[in-house]
């Protein structure tokens, strides 16, 4: 999650990826989609296939404005899905918590 060590290890986040990452696992899904994307893009047919990966950054604190604004884009999105698929795979697959918050108080 956090490929500069500026996440304190007390952070709650800092458990809550690998805690999300397994609970996907169990469900028979990953969410590390980028292993996966170009074998799938290649059974369907696509080729040269080119590979890039960019590093995104979650919220507004870049400097540079390209990835500043990148950065906005992706925290309202992930704002906006953490609760649903955060909530399904909690309570559904890993059976730890009956509501996303009970299970964000566990980690927190």
């Amino acid at each position: 999650m956090c490929d500069d060590n500026g996440l304190p290890d007390d952070s709650c986040l800092k458990g809550f990826g690998p805690l999300l990452r397994n609970a996907a696992l169990k469900s028979g899904r990953s969410l590390d989609l980028y292993d996966d994307i170009k074998p799938l893009m290649e059974s369907v047919g696509f080729t040269n296939i080119q590979d890039k990966i960019l590093k995104v950054p979650i919220g507004p604190w870049a400097k540079h404005p390209v990835y500043k604004d990148a950065g906005r884009a992706q925290l309202a999105h992930f704002k906006k899905g953490l609760e649903g698929w955060a909530m399904y795979l909690l309570t559904k697959v890993s059976l730890l918590c009956t509501n996303v918050s009970e299970g964000a108080a566990q980690l927190c």
